[in-house]
């Protein structure tokens, strides 16, 4: 992850201009890397250097701490008999996924996240020696096909902005520099899982270039999109659409003779109707087939059962993914039908969960990816560490550097303004608690006892440090709650000790607290209009001052540690989505009065889509926030139907407030949020 960062490609409605030079520049003391400069042209004047080479880093470099929602261990497994439990290939604690055959059999190329971010790694398929690093790069690459000459590889990557299909020479032995690499799309939406046909010529993938995003109907904030099946030329040239019906279709597969693409499809409901297993919806994800012109679509998958990630394998046998169960009971395995739809069977063990079968017709295995060894979590998580594996890494922000921490599954978790020590939300049906523990989920005390059984309605949630680190406040009750569903505000010393509701029998939705640079005042979001707007109070509670009361969406305002001023995400500006009263969310600055009243209002990001939970660095130049521009980076459904994620967008960023400079600091298919940027643990 050490390395060059980039900031989210402008889109095409911004009115931008953008040139692209390349230089090289000492990336770290062992290392020459070629860093990109993007020069952003609004109205003739450069408005930022859109990337930056990393350097030497610090001894003790400031911390960024944010969410992320990310399975813990995924290994590679191969297939040896229809039936039988896979064997484990790779024993990495971290992600390792999307595995693809050389087309002589010789190698396995697949993704892992190893290093933080997914990078793509070669490893002989014999087990002859250790997986090796393909690609030097901080951007995301995945989803790997290689063309039937063996000669190329092609693959989706982030480096210029978001999800596109690349091109580089197949060097199974060697590590490359992604700056000789070929961009094939250069379009604004999102491009996944490319398939080369048989004769090279070729390629078949999917993409949202063409959707509108839309509100999921339970979380309007969470926005879905569909997907659809292109071809292209090999180079890139004469794309061409061949769906066009709700919902995704995905992962397109040729058969041998190049005649027919299977694909997944849920061509029966609409994008916004999730076959998720949390939902505990009844199937209508399956395997579809259909000629190469579009037409005489076929679905080949039974009816009552859920399948992805179709695979042309032995025999003419189609294999994919398909779900047994429903809910947190529900486990995924890998099937096969004959090409025509008839003769279901199992091909592995239906007792753990394995995804993404391909086949190797020259050795004649099949492998795929599935959950690896998870260590057991004292705090309950859905399994594994509360630190994802590769975490942390290093990164440099402007002329500063930063290490990362992901962790998992824990939605905002403040780290103390210079202690190795996190508040975390826990939750199960003993409660609600908030917890504070080290980084690595090592040492864990209780701050908040639960008070009962699990309730939504009384949810401990969005806690924050005063910036001495010796008081939290936090919200308790619905984080999403209309206006009117009662939520209080409330705060306690490090200890424990002295807590007390800030908002007392309240009667509307007050939450997402900070504490001004001095302690003396709370900034929140409260539904006491009617809708929600921002007030500030002082830290002992009592009457509120509002600072906005209009009918935008106001939310997560925080403090700057060093001026009277705000940072906060709004609607009031946003882009009006598919589903009637919704918008997307913008960062606002909005400075305050000696006597708390409102002073002047920026807004500091204008890109497509949500940006959210900003906060402010330690010195108080920069915004660190999350941010949809950077779009999809995979497939929405092969996230949401296996995983639990609320969006499967979302990565995190840093904007300098001098000159709106902005800094992409992960990429990943994780939702990634709730950043805080907090100095060196003393």
């Amino acid at each position: 992850m050490s390395g060059c960062r980039t900031r989210c490609t402008p889109q095409p409605h911004l009115r931008v201009q953008v040139m692209r030079a390349t230089f090289m520049a000492s990336c770290s003391p062992d290392h020459m890397k070629a860093a990109v400069v993007v020069l952003v042209l609004v109205g003739g004047t450069a408005a930022a250097i859109i990337t930056e080479p990393s350097v030497a880093v610090d001894a003790q470099p400031d911390r960024i701490v944010f969410s992320s929602f990310r399975p813990s261990n995924w290994d590679i497994y191969a297939v040896d008999h229809p039936g039988q439990a896979p064997r484990r290939l790779t024993d990495d604690p971290a992600l390792d996924y999307d595995p693809v055959f050389s087309p002589d059999g010789a190698w396995i190329v697949f993704t892992s996240e190893r290093r933080g971010s997914p990078d793509l790694f070669a490893m002989p398929s014999d087990g002859s020696a250790p997986p090796h690093l393909l690609i030097e790069s901080d951007a995301m690459e995945d989803q790997a096909t290689i063309s039937p000459d063996g000669k190329r590889i092609a693959f989706i990557c982030t480096r210029d902005g978001n999800a596109e299909i690349f091109l580089l020479p197949f060097r199974p032995r060697q590590t490359q520099s992604l700056d000789q690499a070929i961009n094939l799309a250069h379009t604004p939406g999102g491009d996944f899982r490319p398939a080369f046909s048989p004769d090279g010529k070729q390629i078949a993938f999917s993409s949202d270039r063409d959707s509108t995003p839309v509100p999921d109907p339970m979380f309007p904030f969470a926005r879905h999109r569909s997907g659809e099946i292109y071809i292209m030329d090999a180079d890139g040239q004469h794309p061409r659409r061949l769906t066009n019906s709700p919902g995704w279709k995905g992962s397109p597969t040729w058969s041998p003779d190049g005649k027919t693409l299977f694909f997944y499809s849920a061509r029966s409901s609409t994008v916004a109707q999730s076959d998720a297993p949390q939902h505990a919806a009844p199937p209508t994800f399956g395997i579809w087939a259909m000629d190469i012109d579009g037409r005489n679509i076929r679905r080949i998958s039974p009816e009552e059962r859920t399948a992805l990630s179709p695979a042309y394998g032995p025999h003419g046998r189609i294999f994919f993914a398909t779900r047994e169960g429903q809910g947190e009971q529900a486990h995924w395995y890998i099937a096969s039908v004959a090409s025509d739809g008839t003769g279901f069977r199992a091909e592995t063990d239906r007792e753990h969960d394995y995804f993404g079968p391909v086949y190797s017709p020259r050795s004649g295995a099949v492998v795929c990816y599935g959950i690896g060894p998870v260590p057991v979590n004292a705090i309950a998580l859905p399994g594994g560490p509360l630190l994802a594996t590769g975490f942390p890494v290093r990164a440099r922000i402007g002329d500063q550097a930063v290490e990362l921490y992901a962790i998992r599954h824990a939605f905002a978790t403040p780290p103390h303004p210079n202690k190795d020590l996190l508040i975390v939300p826990n939750r199960s049906t003993n409660g609600s608690r908030l917890l504070l523990t080290d980084v690595a989920g090592a040492h864990i005390t209780e701050l908040v006892p639960s008070d009962g059984a699990y309730n939504p309605r009384r949810r401990f949630i969005d806690a924050k440090w005063s910036k001495d680190g010796e008081w939290i406040t936090y919200m308790q009750g619905p984080f999403i709650g209309a206006p009117d569903a009662p939520a209080e505000i409330w705060k306690v010393r490090r200890d424990g000790s002295e807590r007390v509701s800030l908002t007392p029998n309240s009667h509307s939705n007050e939450g997402m607290p900070d504490f001004s640079a001095d302690g003396k005042r709370i900034v929140f979001r409260s539904g006491r209009s009617g809708h929600p707007d921002l007030y500030v109070m002082s830290a002992e509670g009592g009457a509120a001052q509002a600072l906005t009361n209009d009918e935008a969406r106001e939310n997560f305002p925080a403090f700057s540690p060093v001026a009277p001023l705000i940072v906060f995400a709004s609607d009031r500006d946003g882009d009006v989505n598919a589903a009637p009263g919704t918008r997307s969310f913008n960062l606002y600055t909005l400075s305050i009065t000696a006597d708390g009243k409102p002073g002047t209002l920026r807004r500091i990001t204008d890109t497509p889509g949500h940006d959210a939970h900003p906060t402010f660095s330690p010195d108080g130049r920069w915004i660190i926030y999350t941010s949809e521009c950077g779009g999809l980076n995979d497939e929405e459904p092969l996230i949401q139907e296996v995983f639990f994620s609320p969006q499967i967008y979302g990565e995190i960023y840093a904007q300098r407030l001098s000159d709106g400079f902005t800094v992409r600091l992960t990429h990943n298919k994780w939702e990634d949020g709730a950043p805080f940027w907090v100095h060196a643990v003393k």
